[in-house]
């Protein structure tokens, strides 16, 4: 059975960025960085993402999907909100596929926990993205500590003989 992890982008951003943040072009800065970011979360999981922003109420929107590898983002078209096609896609595929849907706003989960999709608040998903990375920081920094130059790499025996070879010349 696929896995799916339906995120609902804006509601996201809006949890993990303080709105004093987002002036000017504050918002598409602070979207390409969730989008980055979770590019990276997905690079370490099996299931195909799809985050979803709200472009409902752009005038003329056709909306729009770019796809990196097993993340996809969606730009929903006029007229459509990221929930709306959350709770659409869930209805789609919820019978073939294990679907995690991530928002804080309550009457989505309860619709889509209601389609038997599994729901996680955005705090939670976001506090699981700072675990991994500090995680993987943690290993990074035992990584250097363990290896840091070539000579400690090397056996006793293997010292010995660059040693010679550096001195004969």
């Amino acid at each position: 059975m696929k896995h799916l992890m339906l995120i609902d982008g804006y509601n996201l951003l809006h949890e993990v960025t303080p709105l004093g943040d987002l002036q000017g072009n504050g918002w598409e800065d602070a979207r390409d960085q969730l989008i980055a970011v979770i590019a990276d979360y997905q690079g370490g999981r099996q299931e195909k993402i799809y985050l979803v922003f709200d472009g409902h109420y752009l005038p003329a929107n056709l909306g729009n999907q770019e796809n990196y590898g097993r993340l996809s983002v969606i730009f929903t078209k006029e007229g459509e909100s990221a929930d709306t096609w959350i709770e659409r896609k869930s209805v789609q595929v919820g019978r073939e596929s294990r679907i995690t849907v991530v928002t804080s706003d309550r009457l989505e989960q309860s619709f889509v926990w209601g389609q038997g999709a599994l729901r996680q608040s955005a705090r939670e998903l976001w506090l699981e993205i700072e675990g991994n990375l500090q995680a993987r920081k943690k290993n990074r920094k035992k990584e250097d500590k363990k290896f840091t130059s070539l000579e400690e790499r090397l056996d006793g025996k293997t010292r010995e003989i660059m040693e010679k070879w550096r001195r004969s010349g």
